[in-house]
C-alpha cells in the first residue's frame, strides 16, 4: 500500500511540476506576444506622428506665406489709400517727434515727473529745415 501511495504522490508531484513549468511557459509567451505587439503600436505611432508632423510644416510654410503676403508694404498702401482714404503727406507738413527723456526730480521721497512749460513743447516741436 505505501508504494501505491508513493506512486500516487510521485504523479501528483509530477503533474504540479508539468503544470508550473506550462504556466511559466505560457507567461513567458504572452509577455513576448505582448512585447511585440506593443512594438508594432509604437511603430504605427511613430509614422502617424511624422505624417502629422510633414502636415504641420506644411502649414506652417502656407501660414509664413500668408504672413508675408499680408504684411507687405504694397498691400497696406492700397488698403491706405483705397479703404481708409488716407494720401501720402505733402512736403512741409511731416513733423517728427522724437523721444525725450526727461529728468526725474527727486523732492523728499517722493519722484515727480519734471513738466514741461508751453512754450518749452512748441519749441520741441518746431520743423526743422
Amino acid at each position: 500500500m505505501s508504494l501505491f501511495r508513493k506512486n500516487s504522490e510521485d504523479n501528483i508531484n509530477s503533474a504540479f511540476q508539468t503544470l508550473i513549468i506550462v504556466v511559466m511557459l505560457m507567461f513567458v509567451f504572452i509577455t513576448y506576444v505582448w512585447q511585440r505587439v506593443m512594438i508594432v503600436e509604437v511603430g504605427y505611432n511613430i509614422e502617424r506622428l511624422r505624417k502629422e508632423k510633414v502636415e504641420l510644416s506644411r502649414r506652417n510654410a502656407e501660414l509664413l506665406t500668408e504672413v508675408s503676403s499680408l504684411s507687405s508694404l504694397k498691400r497696406i498702401e492700397k488698403i491706405a489709400a483705397a479703404d481708409l482714404g488716407m494720401k501720402r503727406p505733402e512736403k512741409g507738413s511731416l513733423i517728427v517727434v522724437r523721444e525725450i527723456k526727461l529728468p526725474q526730480v527727486m523732492i523728499g521721497e517722493a519722484e515727480k515727473d519734471y513738466k514741461l512749460t508751453k512754450s518749452e513743447l512748441k519749441g520741441l516741436n518746431k520743423p526743422r529745415s
